[in-house]
């Protein structure tokens, strides 16, 4: 067996273009043009974003040789107000578009990952802080929102690192795919990453910085916004245990 690199590719109007990685390699990141998004927002006490609602491409991790995906995991950093916390994650949603090729399905098993970062640098770490494993449930003009079936409490962080893992690809043998929807109507906001297992599929939980392809997606050349959103509650304080005497 050949020892496989990986690099990034971008479609655009359904054609091909390199825009970065090494040469001659075989499994790499792709998009295909999006349906344009659902466009509305979800009021709630804390919300956290980085998209507009429009989703101009959808992104994937696919070996070109083998026309094959691999799954990954790709998340928002979102800035976390020090007057916030401690908070509760309560929902998260993710827009999925189901015009791409391997586009996701309803009932679809997908992870959704939340991680706090004291230092707004995922690249020397994260703290893993809540794993939900679920299903698609919806799928194109609105957000799937998904309520955490045992909402994580975060005490202290800097931001949250919020995202999904396309668990319904297998890697290496599901045939390409384009999972991720990302909003390049403002791009270069360096909040998008992702992150890739290097030969497989990401660990239970996935760990951060991964072993294979790790940054924002910026860096790779398709600079953008994950259309992943979430929902938080500022923890009251008479509602944090106190004893009485």
């Amino acid at each position: 067996m050949g020892v496989r690199s990986r690099v990034f590719y971008l479609v655009l109007s359904m054609a091909l273009v390199t825009v970065g990685g090494a040469s001659g390699a075989d499994e790499v990141f792709q998009a295909v043009p999006g349906i344009g998004g659902p466009g509305e927002f979800e009021g709630s006490p804390v919300d956290y974003m980085v998209d507009d609602g429009s989703n101009e491409n959808n992104v994937g991790l696919n070996n070109t040789a083998a026309g094959t995906a691999t799954q990954f995991l790709w998340f928002n950093r979102f800035d976390v107000d020090g007057l916030d916390l401690p908070l509760q994650v309560d929902q998260v949603r993710i827009f999925w578009d189901p015009t791409p090729a391997g586009a996701a399905q309803v009932g679809n098993a997908i992870s959704i990952e939340i991680y706090s970062d004291n230092d707004a640098t995922p690249t020397n770490g994260a703290t893993h802080v809540y794993t939900e494993n679920t299903m698609v449930a919806q799928v194109g003009t609105v957000f799937d929102m998904y309520d955490l079936s045992a909402p994580p409490m975060v005490a202290a962080a800097a931001n949250l690192l919020i995202g999904v893992v396309d668990r319904w690809i297998t890697t290496g043998v599901s045939t390409t795919a384009f999972p991720a929807a990302i909003d390049q109507t403002d791009p270069d906001n360096g909040r998008s990453w992702v992150a890739a297992t290097a030969g497989d599929s990401p660990p239970v939980p996935p760990v951060i910085p991964s072993t294979g392809l790790f940054g924002t997606i910026d860096s790779f050349g398709l600079a953008g916004d994950w259309l992943i959103r979430a929902t938080a509650t500022v923890v009251p304080v008479e509602l944090q245990s106190f004893s009485v005497h």
